[in-house]
């Protein structure tokens, strides 16, 4: 899990795959952020374990969902696969070859963009796919050089409205969350600490197919 993410409950094994079975916080974020409307077409951009296609897989929506790895499309498909209103796609955001052949009401993503090899190209693919007058909401965790988990990180919140703004997309709202004293040493003792005795510092690379 990634900073501001929490889990719950336990964890359950299909497909050689581990799902997290309780509610992911980046999903609930999102899933209260997005106003859900049947007109509506919604693109997920990075569907993760399908945390938000559980929130909201009881509306009815046009939903799109897509990720770089094969292997997690294969797995969701598995489990929303016969419902015709979930369309689950394998593709690279940052080619600017892919073209869904559709434009959205929605487009949402978390915890996505801090793992890609072009802000540019996200942004411009965002552009490509929103709808006249749609709404797209992007969160992920911009942490320093020295912390960040994700391979993209920008220095300045300029520089972050540029690349957006580059890509002909307007910024409405661009906010900041810092998290509290309280959240940040419960997260130290019982996350940070307890994983650095099993993980070893590697660089961090592009998500890949």
């Amino acid at each position: 899990g990634g900073p501001g993410r929490q889990y719950l409950y336990f964890l359950s094994r299909k497909n050689n795959m581990m799902r997290y079975k309780g509610i992911d916080a980046r999903d609930v974020f999102m899933a209260d952020l997005i106003s859900v409307r049947p007109d509506f077409s919604y693109l997920e951009i990075g569907v993760g374990i399908g945390g938000t296609i559980d929130l909201l897989r009881k509306k009815h929506i046009v939903y799109y969902g897509i990720d770089i790895a094969q292997k997690t499309i294969d797995y969701l498909k598995g489990l929303y696969g016969s419902d015709d209103r979930f369309k689950l796609i394998c593709c690279d955001v940052c080619s600017l070859e892919v073209d869904l052949k559709k434009k959205f009401d929605v487009i949402f993503s978390a915890d996505t963009l801090e793992h890609v090899y072009s802000a540019e190209n996200f942004f411009v693919f965002i552009a490509r796919h929103l709808k006249t007058g749609g709404t797209a909401y992007v969160a992920y965790p911009n942490e320093s050089a020295e912390k960040h988990h994700g391979i993209l990180w920008f220095k300045t919140k300029q520089e972050l409205m540029e690349k957006i703004e580059l890509s002909g997309l307007r910024i409405e709202s661009l906010e900041r969350i810092e998290p509290s004293m309280w959240h940040s040493m419960i997260k130290n003792i019982f996350w940070k600490t307890p994983r650095s005795f099993f993980l070893r510092k590697t660089k961090a690379q592009p998500q890949v197919c």
